[in-house]
């Protein structure tokens, strides 16, 4: 896991527009918000990302995964494999690694803070109606990232 900062602001554009319509109450105020996510590790903390380009090696194609393409091992007790990815979780294509994930296909290392730049759903405990810093964790499963609420930040940890 690694830590990210949330911030919540108000969203003045949003509430400037609604107010070409009518005037801007106290609930659209503590609603209208907008966040943005920090990392705090330097040059991002990584991640996954689906990789679209073809995959497939001596015209057999990969796309159905490790376990889905029709092998030669599958119809014989020897472990001889038609293909070189059955079975395999990671295999490089294209000159890079892939890993396989149920749900997404190969995938490939993302570079930079994939949590800034693809924001999972805030956490369950951040306040969305007022200005606000907190501290989150990043929690990854098999097929998706979660952020957890560690603490509210205050003006002590700026």
């Amino acid at each position: 896991m690694t830590k990210h900062i949330i911030t919540i602001t108000r969203d003045e554009d949003f509430l400037k527009r609604l107010s070409q319509y009518r005037e801007p109450d106290e609930h659209d105020r503590s609603n209208a918000y907008t966040y943005s996510v920090e990392c705090t590790v330097s040059g991002g903390c990584g991640g996954w990302q689906e990789c679209g380009k073809p995959h497939e090696v001596d015209g057999v194609d990969a796309s159905d995964g490790p376990w889905e393409t029709p092998c030669s091992c599958a119809y014989v007790e020897a472990d001889h494999h038609s293909i070189p990815w059955c079975g395999e979780e990671e295999f490089e294509f294209h000159g890079v690694l892939h890993e396989w994930r149920w749900g997404y296909g190969w995938t490939v290392p993302y570079t930079g803070c994939i949590i800034r730049d693809y924001p999972p759903e805030l956490p369950d405990g951040i306040d969305t109606e007022r200005d606000g810093r907190w501290l989150v964790d990043d929690d990854w499963d098999d097929t998706d990232c979660y952020l957890v609420l560690v603490r509210e930040l205050g003006e002590s940890d700026e």
